[in-house]
């Protein structure tokens, strides 16, 4: 079945780029998308999956008209066998390639950013000189000592997590297993660890439902 034809919640279906057949008796849309001639309110999730980061800041800066004209032309990129459908194959396949070119623009990025020695890989040292400063200087972005301990203690833990042949300089494929630890299985179990901690205000252990709708958890 059509996803688009049951109520997507991506941007060119809400925003009639292409006509749709009227949802199947019994089906619910997923989100209700009001009318297309309104700009639809999407969360950053769903810009960020669908258009990437970039791209998404970029389309957040544009009038709704020119929004919706640029995003309809997206959806010929999608609909692969071009039925004037995009189903929830086609969505899938776009977003993991949306997703997979974000990823390696960051590593680009992080590469010429944190690489000082240009030899293709980012060690840990480069990376923490980089981001906070060298121990005991105050030239980075942290000049607290041990809030910058803290911080420098969780980024080497998944540095290091992320560094699989141990010689603490990550090359294209560790560095992007550090900066983007949700997209790779062996990194899964950290990114628990970094959520419970962010999330965990009271230091038990657990996280409270006062904690998790963000409300400030135990005092």
């Amino acid at each position: 079945m059509p996803l688009c034809a049951v109520g997507c919640s991506c941007p060119c279906c809400s925003l009639g780029a292409v006509p749709l057949p009227p949802p199947h008796p019994g089906v619910s849309p997923l989100i209700s998308l009001g009318s297309p001639t309104t700009t639809p309110r999407l969360s950053p999730n769903d810009h960020d999956a669908f258009l990437g980061p970039d791209q998404a800041r970029a389309f957040d800066q544009l009038q709704p008209e020119e929004s919706r004209r640029r995003l309809g032309l997206i959806v010929g990129r999608i609909d692969a066998d071009g039925d004037g459908s995009v189903t929830e194959a086609e969505l899938e396949t776009w977003i993991e390639r949306t997703r997979r070119r974000s990823r390696e623009e960051s590593v680009k990025r992080g590469r010429e950013q944190y690489d000082r020695n240009r030899d293709g890989n980012v060690g840990w040292e480069e990376y923490r000189d980089e981001t906070y400063g060298a121990p005991g200087s105050d030239v980075g972005s942290v000049s607290d000592p041990s809030l910058y301990s803290r911080l420098a203690a969780r980024d080497e833990r998944r540095f290091r997590a992320a560094d699989r042949d141990g010689n603490m300089a990550a090359d294209e494929e560790e560095l992007g297993a550090f900066l983007h630890p949700e997209d790779y299985e062996h990194m899964q179990h950290l990114v628990a660890i970094e959520t419970i901690e962010d999330m965990d205000k009271d230091g038990d252990g657990f996280i409270q439902l006062e904690e998790y709708i963000g409300e400030g958890g135990h005092r």
